[in-house]
């Protein structure tokens, strides 16, 4: 039999636990112009302009941040009519304006960040929205762009909360003596939830709660 170690986990894919309810998907039954193939479609392309923006918008000076995603979101090619360029605009530069988000976008904060290594008795594969190392703390996000959001941080599907608590475990196993925040920024509302803890803790990838990680050279 071969190791668990054999089997890498992609934290936004993990496969080997009950994972609790999934984050609801467009229902099918739904009134719609355009059929539900096109729907995702669009959603899925949205959903990348969002991360792009908030990729790359940070390296411009906040002062053209919302001129320039305008720009960018009205062009042909984003298939988006006027409105809901300038509307998704609006909700990329409020995102970059929230207040628990600053540290993210500073200018030595990292964009797109890949996370490898052991967490437990399970191997780790992963990439982080945008992260900073401060002299205090580690701050870590991932963009969330689908539109039901949760009521309250509780509410936060299983999926989302085991993807960042594996995150959080390889973080500390690289910076023991420093904290890790781990935030989900919701893009429709927009809104970012600290997410507690104890909650990642109850989370953490098997075997990783008493410690047992190492990193992967």
């Amino acid at each position: 039999a071969e190791s668990p170690l054999a089997r890498p986990l992609a934290p936004a894919r993990p496969d080997d636990a009950m994972l609790g309810p999934l984050p609801p998907a467009r229902s099918p039954l739904e009134v719609s112009a355009i059929s539900p193939a096109r729907a995702r479609e669009a959603a899925f392309r949205k959903g990348s302009m969002v991360h792009a923006l908030l990729q790359f918008l940070p390296d411009h000076p906040p002062e053209q941040q919302a001129e320039l995603a305008r720009a960018w979101l009205a062009r042909p090619a984003s298939g988006l009519d006027p409105q809901e360029a300038a509307t998704l605009a609006e909700r990329v530069v409020a995102v970059l304006r929230l207040p628990d988000l600053a540290p993210l976008f500073m200018p030595q904060a990292r964009a797109e960040q890949r996370l490898v290594g052991v967490a437990g008795t399970q191997v780790i594969m992963g990439q982080v929205d945008r992260m900073c190392v401060l002299d205090d703390r580690i701050v870590v996000c991932d963009f969330k762009s689908g539109r039901h959001v949760p009521h309250r941080v509780e509410d936060t599907p299983v999926l989302y909360l085991r993807q960042m608590a594996a995150y959080r475990v390889l973080l500390r196993q690289i910076w023991p003596q420093k904290p890790v925040t781990c935030v989900l920024v919701w893009t429709e509302q927009p809104r970012a939830d600290v997410l507690p803890p104890a909650l990642l803790d109850s989370h953490a990838p098997p075997g990783a709660a008493q410690g047992a990680a190492r990193s992967i050279p």
